[in-house]
Formats: structure tokens, C-alpha cells, sequence
């Protein structure tokens, strides 16, 4: 509950009216995607921004003729096949096969255009997206950031307290203050 989907959102837009290209916002599943971020993809475009809209696809082509596609890393092959100039892999840690969606479809598609990726997730133990936060502590060209639902001021300190109170310790702890718990 820090808002990261939604500063996300914000920065692929941003992104993609820098430099046109293809950009994939993807989620676990497709309709993850949708419930996400399309209503406020679409709300931030609308009127002055995207110049085409497709509902079913769930793709926005911009004024300057970028395109972002929201897609579902569970269809692998459905993220084929696309030169991309960014990607944000949302829910990370909860992508089925992420670290092979990453290394064998989406990395590779981000070569021809030297591409950025924003992989953003709450931690589920210690997997191959622990991996990639760490290793970005010491990679050139990585970032990594932790932030607790706190830090997002989204949630009211007293709902956090009431949720402290009823949850199991390490169920708080990943959720809640995003720790990567074993």
C-alpha cells in the first residue's frame, strides 16, 4: 500500500512521452494489469494525451506515437517479439517463471533500444527477486528502494497498528514493512 503501481504508471507515462517507443506494463496476469492501473493510465491520458484507446487490448498509443501495453507475464509468449524502449514488471516476486520471463523474453527486448526496466514488488521471501535487489545495490546502472507502507502515508498508523495487533509476525513484517522474510 506504498503506491508504487501507481507511481509506476506515472513514470512510464512520463517515459514514454520522452521517447517513443514500445512500453510494457506488466503484471502477473493480464487482468491484474487491468484492475491495476488501466482506469488511471486511461484518466491521465484522456483527451490531451493518447491519441488511440483499445479496451480490449488494454493499449494506449500517445500523441507522440508511443505506445504502452499492459500485459500478463503468466502468457510469456504473449510478451514476444516487441522492441521495447521500457518495461515495468509489476508484482515481481509474484510473476510466475519471472526470473526466465526476465532473462529469455523481456531483457532481450530491451537490447536493440537499450531499454530501462522498473521491477516493483512486495517481497515474498527470499527469491530471485531478493536476488535482483541486492545485486542492484552493487550493479552499475541499478537502483534499489525499500519502502514500508508507513512511508507511503496511504494507510492511517492506526489501521497499521490494528493490522500489527491481528497478523502473524512475519505475514506483518513482508507485507507491511517489506522485508524480505524467510
Amino acid at each position: 500500500r506504498w503506491g508504487k503501481s501507481i507511481l509506476a504508471t506515472y513514470i512510464i507515462l512520463v517515459k514514454a512521452l520522452e521517447t517513443k517507443g514500445n512500453y510494457f506494463f506488466i503484471s502477473p496476469t493480464f487482468q491484474q494489469s487491468r484492475q491495476i492501473i488501466w482506469d488511471i493510465l486511461k484518466d491521465k491520458t484522456r483527451g490531451t494525451l493518447a491519441k488511440k484507446v483499445n479496451e480490449s487490448r488494454l493499449e494506449i498509443e500517445l500523441i507522440n506515437g508511443s505506445k504502452i501495453f499492459l500485459k500478463g507475464g503468466d502468457r510469456a509468449a504473449t510478451l514476444r517479439g516487441v522492441s521495447l524502449s521500457g518495461v515495468v514488471m509489476d508484482e515481481f516476486a509474484t510473476i510466475r517463471n519471472n526470473k526466465e520471463v526476465w532473462q529469455e523474453v523481456v531483457r532481450p527486448a530491451l537490447s536493440d533500444k537499450q531499454g530501462w526496466a522498473l521491477f516493483i514488488s512486495s517481497p515474498k521471501g527470499r527469491d530471485y527477486f531478493y536476488n535482483l535487489y541486492n545485486e542492484a545495490k552493487t550493479t552499475d546502472n541499478w537502483r534499489s528502494w525499500q519502502r514500508t507502507t508507513l512511508d507511503g502515508e496511504n494507510v492511517p498508523e492506526s489501521e497499521i497498528v490494528s493490522a500489527r495487533n491481528e497478523m502473524d509476525e512475519r505475514s506483518f513484517n513482508q507485507e507491511y514493512l517489506a522485508d524480505f522474510v524467510s
